[in-house]
């Protein structure tokens, strides 16, 4: 077979596009998709406990679109407010991804664990996801957080348009003891997969129209 000068760079762009992740859903990011940037994923705590150490918080996650739909959602933690004093809030600690509050040594928290989901450690790298680093409540200021930080991400998989799903996220007291905080996190979700395609192949199109003109002018 014969390809030519100008059917080759088609091709290894092609290629290019497929094999480097731009027609991939591969970075997350929360705006579009967390309700406070502009999507409809919308987070609901209910009452939190306390026991023996152990911080259990029933949250809910809510589609409130009747038409989008989200592929491979994630609930960012990455963020803790305090209730008292005012000024700041919980700062983290990438080692161990803890989040302390300055103004209280005792108050340190670490979450734990998600039922019936996966907790995972996220890097904030800009070529993994795409969230804050800095956020605020209340009159309390959080982070700034790094691109070389990790956070816990709850993996809540594709959300339907209309769909709700229940978790409980728990949080131990590192230093045993109860107090009443805020936790604040995002919603991150891969880019829609028709809206990649379609770029990838509009960027082949031009080079179609690019070889036609070539071969019409030699």
């Amino acid at each position: 077979m014969t390809i030519s000068k100008f059917a080759a760079p088609m091709i290894a762009l092609a290629a290019a596009l497929f094999s480097s992740g731009h027609l991939q859903a591969s970075v997350l990011t929360a705006t579009g998709v967390d309700s406070d940037l502009g999507g409809t994923m919308n987070l609901a705590t209910g009452t939190t406990s306390y026991s023996s150490g152990v911080f259990t918080i029933p949250i809910t996650a809510t589609n409130s679109s009747g038409t989008q739909s989200y592929q491979s959602v994630g609930l960012a933690l990455e963020f803790i407010f305090p209730t008292s004093p005012a000024g700041t809030g919980f700062n983290y600690i990438n080692t161990g991804s803890n989040w302390l509050n300055p103004a209280d040594g005792a108050q340190e928290v670490h979450y734990a664990s998600v039922s019936p989901f996966t907790l995972i450690s996220q890097s904030l790298s800009a070529s993994l996801i795409d969230v804050p680093l800095t956020h605020s409540f209340a009159g309390f200021n959080g982070g700034p957080l790094t691109t070389s930080d990790s956070v816990p991400l709850v993996q809540l998989g594709d959300f339907a348009p209309g769909q709700v799903k229940n978790f409980t996220l728990t949080a131990n007291s590192v230093f045993n003891t109860s107090f009443p905080f805020h936790t604040s996190a995002f919603f991150v979700a891969v880019p829609e997969p028709s809206s990649l395609l379609l770029a990838g192949f509009g960027a082949l199109a031009m080079i179609a129209v690019k070889r036609r003109r070539n071969q019409s002018e030699c």
